[in-house]
C-alpha cells in the first residue's frame, strides 16, 4: 500500500506504510532512502567527548584507547576527552570552534541530541558511540549498540546526510511527545536512579499510578492549513515514520525523508490508557485504531494552557505554547555503517 500523502490524516490499519534554520518549503521534494552516501577520506581531523555519566561506571575511560586504535587505522588524528554530563555542551562548545572533521560523541539519546544541536548549521560530521539505554538514534543509522563494535564499524563508516527536527528552538533526531509520554519518562528515570530494589519497586508504583490518574489534553493541531480539536493521553511527533513492526517498533526506516509523523492516541477513560499503554510498550500500537497518523513539514499544537511538558528524544522540557515543530531536512552529516545498496556515484570525499 502506497505510503500517506503528505498532510493527511489516518487510521492505523489504513496506513500501513514503511514509508526535524528553518522549516523547508511545502514543495520540497521527499528524498529517497536510496540516494548515494558520502565517502570518507584519510588524514581528518577528530575530537570524540564521552560522556562519562552514560554506561556503566569506568566505561568511557576504558573506550578512549580502542578510539585511538580504530582511527589511527584510517589515518585520522583524533583527541579524546572525558567529561561528566553537566559539562558535556561545554566541551562540544569548545571542540566545535577547533573546527573538525568529525565530533565524535558517546552516550545516550540525550547526549546525542545536546550534539546535534551545536553541530547543526557547522561542516563538521557527527560520529556516534551509543552508551545509553534505548539507543534509537544509533538503531535508526545501523550504527552497533555495543560501544566497542560501534567504534570498530567507524572503520569501514560513510557520511550520510540526515533530518534534524525542531520544535520551539529544541532539536530532536528522533522523536518528540506530550501528554502521558513525558510525564512517564520522568518517573522512569526515577525508577533507574533507584539504587535499592525496594526504592525501584515504589517508584514503579507511583508511575502506574500516575497513569491510573491520567487525564487527556484538550489540543488543536494546525497542519496544511487545517485545525483540528482534539482530546488526547498522548501525541508522538516522529522526524520521519516510525516503523509497523511491532519486533522494532520504533525504529525508523527512513531518516532523511523530509517529513514529520504525527501520532495522535484518541483513547479515551481507564480501559483506553490502559490500552494506550499496552499498545506503546508492547510495539503493537500501530495496530492500534485509536491511534491515527498525520504527515506533514510543519505542525503547530495549541492549547489554553501557557506551558507543557516535551520529551525531546527522551529529555525532559517545559515549552510555550503553541508547540511549532518543524524539519530540517538533511540538515547533518552523520558517520554510520555502509547501507547494504549505495549508488556508486556521485560520491564525494569528507574534508576535500
Amino acid at each position: 500500500m502506497a505510503d500517506p500523502v503528505r498532510g493527511s490524516s489516518c487510521g492505523r490499519l489504513s496506513c500501513y506504510a514503511h514509508s526535524m534554520v528553518s522549516a523547508p518549503p511545502s514543495d520540497t521534494p521527499s528524498r529517497s532512502p536510496s540516494e548515494p552516501a558520502t565517502a570518507v577520506g584519510s588524514e581528518l581531523r577528530v575530537r570524540a567527548i564521552m560522556n562519562r555519566n552514560s554506561g556503566t561506571a569506568g566505561e568511557a575511560e576504558t573506550l578512549t584507547p580502542h578510539i585511538q586504535e580504530v582511527l589511527a587505522g584510517r589515518s585520522w588524528s583524533v583527541q579524546t576527552e572525558v567529561v561528566p554530563g553537566a559539562d558535556l555542551d561545554a566541551a562540544i562548545r569548545a571542540a566545535l570552534e577547533h573546527r573538525p572533521d568529525v565530533l565524535l560523541i558517546g552516550g545516550g539519546d540525550g547526549t546525542i541530541r545536546t550534539a546535534i544541536s551545536r553541530v547543526l548549521g557547522t561542516k563538521t560530521a557527527l560520529g556516534i558511540i551509543p552508551m545509553g539505554t534505548m539507543n534509537f538514534v544509533a538503531k535508526d543509522l545501523g550504527i552497533p549498540t555495543n560501544p566497542a563494535e560501534a567504534i570498530a564499524s567507524l572503520a569501514s563508516a560513510e557520511v550520510r546526510a540526515v533530518d534534524v527536527g525542531e520544535v520551539n528552538g529544541r532539536h530532536f533526531f528522533h522523536s518528540s511527545a506530550i501528554g502521558i509520554v513525558p510525564t512517564l519518562t520522568e518517573k522512569r528515570e526515577r525508577i533507574r536512579a533507584a539504587s535499592h530494589w525496594r526504592e525501584r519497586a515504589g517508584h514503579m508504583i507511583d508511575a502506574i499510578r500516575t497513569a491510573g490518574a491520567a487525564r487527556p489534553l484538550s489540543l488543536s493541531l494546525e497542519h496544511d492549513g487545517k485545525r483540528r480539536a482534539n482530546r488526547t493521553f498522548s501525541i508522538i511527533v516522529a522526524n520521519n515514520a516510525l516503523s509497523s513492526d511491532p519486533l522494532t517498533p520504533y525504529r525508523r526506516h527512513v531518516v532523511d525523508g523530509g517529513e514529520l509523523s504525527v501520532y495522535v492516541a484518541s483513547h479515551s477513560g481507564r480501559f483506553g490508557i490502559a490500552r494506550l499503554l499496552f499498545t506503546f510498550g508492547s510495539g503493537w500500537w500501530f495496530w492500534d485504531s485509536a491511534i491515527s497518523e498525520i504527515k506533514t513539514p510543519r505542525l503547530r499544537v495549541h492549547a489554553r494552557r501557557k506551558r507543557i511538558a516535551v520529551s525531546n528524544d527522551g529529555e525532559l522540557d517545559v515549552l510555550s505554547l503553541p508547540l511549532r515543530y518543524s524539519i530540517h531536512a538533511k540538515a547533518i552529516r552523520v558517520l554510520a555503517p555502509p547501507r547494504a545498496q549505495t549508488a556508486e556515484t556521485g560520491s564525494s570525499s569528507l574534508g576535500s
